[in-house]
Protein backbone atom coordinates (compact mmCIF):
# COMPACT_ATOMS: atom_id res chain seq x y z
CA UNK A 1 0.00 0.00 0.00
CA UNK A 2 1.28 3.46 -0.92
CA UNK A 3 0.26 6.40 1.24
CA UNK A 4 0.88 10.14 0.90
CA UNK A 5 -0.23 10.67 4.52
CA UNK A 6 2.25 10.94 7.39
CA UNK A 7 3.44 7.51 8.36
CA UNK A 8 3.09 6.08 11.84
CA UNK A 9 6.67 4.85 11.78
CA UNK A 10 9.94 5.91 10.21
CA UNK A 11 11.98 3.85 7.83
CA UNK A 12 9.84 3.22 4.76
CA UNK A 13 12.57 2.16 2.34
CA UNK A 14 10.73 2.65 -0.97
CA UNK A 15 9.12 5.71 -2.54
CA UNK A 16 7.21 6.22 -5.79
CA UNK A 17 7.28 9.32 -7.98
CA UNK A 18 5.94 10.35 -11.38
CA UNK A 19 8.03 12.35 -13.82
CA UNK A 20 6.29 14.01 -16.77
CA UNK A 21 8.97 14.81 -19.32
CA UNK A 22 10.27 14.06 -22.79
CA UNK A 23 12.38 10.93 -23.12
CA UNK A 24 15.59 12.97 -23.39
CA UNK A 25 14.82 14.66 -20.04
CA UNK A 26 14.60 11.40 -18.05
CA UNK A 27 18.36 10.84 -17.53
CA UNK A 28 18.72 14.24 -15.85
CA UNK A 29 15.72 13.61 -13.55
CA UNK A 30 17.11 10.18 -12.58
CA UNK A 31 20.62 11.54 -11.97
CA UNK A 32 19.26 14.19 -9.59
CA UNK A 33 16.91 11.71 -7.88
CA UNK A 34 19.62 9.08 -7.36
CA UNK A 35 21.97 11.52 -5.63
CA UNK A 36 22.72 11.19 -1.88
CA UNK A 37 22.32 7.42 -1.51
CA UNK A 38 18.96 7.00 -3.24
CA UNK A 39 18.86 4.00 -5.59
CA UNK A 40 16.70 3.38 -8.64
CA UNK A 41 14.48 0.28 -8.34
CA UNK A 42 12.48 0.54 -11.57
CA UNK A 43 11.00 2.88 -14.17
CA UNK A 44 7.77 2.32 -16.07
CA UNK A 45 6.78 4.58 -18.94
CA UNK A 46 3.34 5.56 -20.20
CA UNK A 47 2.63 7.93 -23.10
CA UNK A 48 1.41 11.27 -21.74
CA UNK A 49 -1.13 11.61 -24.53
CA UNK A 50 -1.03 15.32 -25.31
CA UNK A 51 2.25 15.57 -27.24
CA UNK A 52 4.31 13.10 -29.22
CA UNK A 53 7.40 12.02 -27.26
CA UNK A 54 6.17 13.15 -23.84
CA UNK A 55 5.79 10.44 -21.21
CA UNK A 56 4.73 9.84 -17.62
CA UNK A 57 7.45 7.82 -15.95
CA UNK A 58 6.55 5.96 -12.77
CA UNK A 59 9.81 5.87 -10.81
CA UNK A 60 10.39 3.64 -7.78
CA UNK A 61 13.34 4.57 -5.56
CA UNK A 62 14.86 2.98 -2.45
CA UNK A 63 17.03 4.11 0.46
CA UNK A 64 18.74 1.73 2.86
CA UNK A 65 17.68 3.66 5.99
CA UNK A 66 14.32 4.80 4.67
CA UNK A 67 13.09 8.13 3.33
CA UNK A 68 13.13 11.02 5.76
CA UNK A 69 10.81 14.00 5.31
CA UNK A 70 13.87 16.06 4.34
CA UNK A 71 14.82 13.59 1.59
CA UNK A 72 11.25 13.54 0.24
CA UNK A 73 11.30 17.37 0.23
CA UNK A 74 14.60 17.33 -1.71
CA UNK A 75 13.16 14.93 -4.28
CA UNK A 76 9.96 16.98 -4.62
CA UNK A 77 12.17 19.94 -5.54
CA UNK A 78 13.40 18.21 -8.69
CA UNK A 79 11.75 19.66 -11.78
CA UNK A 80 9.14 17.35 -13.39
CA UNK A 81 9.08 14.99 -10.36
CA UNK A 82 5.88 14.48 -8.30
CA UNK A 83 5.80 12.45 -5.07
CA UNK A 84 3.14 9.72 -4.83
CA UNK A 85 3.99 7.93 -1.57
CA UNK A 86 6.36 5.69 0.34
CA UNK A 87 6.11 2.11 1.50
CA UNK A 88 7.99 -0.93 2.77
CA UNK A 89 8.96 -3.75 0.48
CA UNK A 90 8.48 -7.34 1.57
CA UNK A 91 10.63 -9.92 -0.17
CA UNK A 92 8.93 -13.29 -0.45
Amino acid sequence: MVSKKANEREGYARAVFVAETAADGLPDVLAKACDSGTKLVCVQDRPEGSALGTYRYVIELSRENGFSDAEIKRLEGIEHLTYLGKFSSIEA
